[in-house]
């Protein structure tokens, strides 16, 4: 499997891996939880690495040829070949650890064209929900899929009198932020649904289904992993994404790279109303 292969079969090869790892995850899964371990300063679990393990391994078996960027281990090389498949193999470890129901895989490829592949060089991804499998791909300009049906454009939502807005923060100036587009939204629109979920790419998938308005991460804890996939699928359904300074996002898929924030919507006219309420309390 070298840089022949299209996007529509690396979107199936995302969707078979995503749905295999998945059901693994989901008979090891309790409502009780799991504690959380250490794993070189970061926090994860044992299904973190078995995940990881059982896509890296079908990755190989089914003869993937490049390089995949994962959680746990990093970097790991497979061949020569142009394409990077990007891993998050669980997405939502608290919330996995806790018994909380809301985690999920993100699998992406990207095809290397110039130099050093970015966001702009994705082609097809997935993200899969654990616990009700049924995935959310792409495939680049070929559309997105719920399951195996292509949708042309999101559904309508059947509550309009509200909008629902995604928030990570956890430091004060996160939450000031915050604080500053809320009252912005609410004043122009009116009653405002806050969430704060636990799973980044479920969160943005969720957005580019129109279930959710807007999505802000201020936390500048994000990575690349985190958000491959989901953004793959938002940008094929025409949503827009910057940064909290209202530049665009672009970022290496070489290797793990820090995204230090994200405003993401479905509407243009939702993530400038959000981008002008910060004003000068920027990063």
């Amino acid at each position: 499997m070298g840089a022949e292969i299209g996007s529509g079969k690396l979107r199936e090869l995302a969707v078979l891996i995503g749905m295999k790892t998945a059901a693994k995850l989901k008979s090891e899964y309790t409502l009780i939880g799991n504690e959380l371990s250490e794993v070189e300063k970061n926090e994860t679990i044992k299904a973190d690495l078995l995940a990881e393990n059982y896509i890296v391994n079908q990755l190989k078996e089914l003869g993937f040829k490049g390089k995949i960027v994962t959680e746990e281990t990093g970097v790991i090389e497979v061949g020569n070949s142009d394409i990077i498949a990007i891993i998050d193999p669980l997405d939502g470890s608290i919330n996995y650890s806790l018994g909380i129901p809301w985690f999920s895989i993100s699998i992406a490829f990207a095809q290397r064209s110039r130099g050093q592949a970015t966001l702009k060089d994705l082609v097809a991804g997935a993200v899969v929900p654990v616990l009700d499998p049924i995935p959310i791909s792409f495939s680049v300009d070929r559309g997105v899929y719920i399951g195996e049906t292509k949708i042309e454009s999101p559904p309508a939502r059947s509550f309009t009198d509200f909008m629902v807005v995604a928030f990570y923060g956890d430091d004060p100036e996160a939450m000031s932020i915050y604080s500053k587009i809320h009252a912005a939204l609410a004043e122009k629109y009116g009653k405002i649904k806050a969430r704060s979920l636990g799973s980044v790419a479920l969160d943005l998938v969720y957005l580019s289904l129109r279930k959710i308005d807007l999505f802000i991460d201020a936390r500048a804890k994000l990575r690349n992993i985190d958000l491959a996939a989901a953004l793959g699928i938002l940008r094929e359904l025409n949503g827009t994404f910057k940064n909290i300074d209202g530049m665009d996002i672009d970022f290496s898929l070489e290797d793990i790279q820090p995204v230090r924030s994200l405003v993401a919507s479905w509407s243009s006219t939702y993530l400038e109303d959000a981008l002008d309420a910060v004003g000068d309390n920027i990063e």
